[in-house]
């Protein structure tokens, strides 16, 4: 369990680990993030929404960041990942 205190741990801005690495464009760290939190949170609700699209105090989630920052492959990994969640864009 402290992979899963790892990723819901935040600092006083709301932001995760999983923000952290988005943002600097860590494809090793991102994907590294994601093997773990599969295999620390059991269901597919929990890594949606307690990784995926959690936000920060300003509303912000990790793909927001990442497209902020024009990191495509970070981008494009994120997108096959919300694909494998089975999440639909709001209508």
């Amino acid at each position: 369990m402290l992979h899963n205190k790892l990723f819901l741990a935040q600092n006083s801005g709301g932001r995760k680990v999983w923000y952290y690495a988005a943002e600097k464009g860590s494809l090793e760290l991102i994907d590294k993030l994601w093997v773990w939190a599969k295999g620390e949170l059991s269901s597919l609700h929990l890594l949606k929404n307690k990784i995926f699209l959690s936000r920060n105090a300003n509303g912000v989630n990790a793909s927001h960041l990442t497209a902020m920052r024009g990191n495509v492959e970070i981008l494009d990994k994120l997108w096959g990942w919300a694909k494998e969640l089975q999440l639909k864009p709001e209508v």
